[in-house]
């Protein structure tokens, strides 16, 4: 099925009627990761290809703490908040607020790192 879209008057400038009426909606190629065929998967593209250079945002959650208004706004410097973990736990890797990995604190430099230890199956929304 074609879409068809009208021009915006601004993009017509001087173009005939037929020019200003239509834009054709191109169809997508179908990535088939299972193909045998040596001459068609070198005509395909790789999907990472496409994707492979856009950054996400990976986190680490450490742990969380559940307490009241009223002591949140007692916080001074030096309150410690208790968290849910304890010291040998693994912590969480997120990728939008999904988990999927986890692994151990470790030093980098002067930085905090995270030394994966398990990656979790989320192909079928398991974790």
């Amino acid at each position: 099925m074609t879409k068809q879209f009208k021009a915006p008057p601004s993009a017509a400038g001087n173009a005939t009627a037929s020019e200003k009426t239509l834009v054709h909606g191109a169809p997508l190629p179908v990535l088939d990761h299972g193909a045998a065929d040596s001459a068609s998967t070198t005509s395909r593209f790789n999907a990472l290809d496409l994707v492979g250079e856009v950054e996400v945002r990976l986190e680490a959650k450490l742990g969380a703490a559940l307490t009241s208004i009223e002591r949140l706004m007692n916080f001074v410097p030096g309150t410690v908040v208790e968290l849910d973990r304890h010291l040998e736990d693994a912590v969480d890797l997120m990728l939008n607020n999904r988990l999927i990995a986890r692994g151990s604190i470790v030093a980098v430099g002067e930085n905090f790192g995270v030394r994966i230890s398990e990656i979790l199956d989320t192909t079928h929304g398991n974790v």
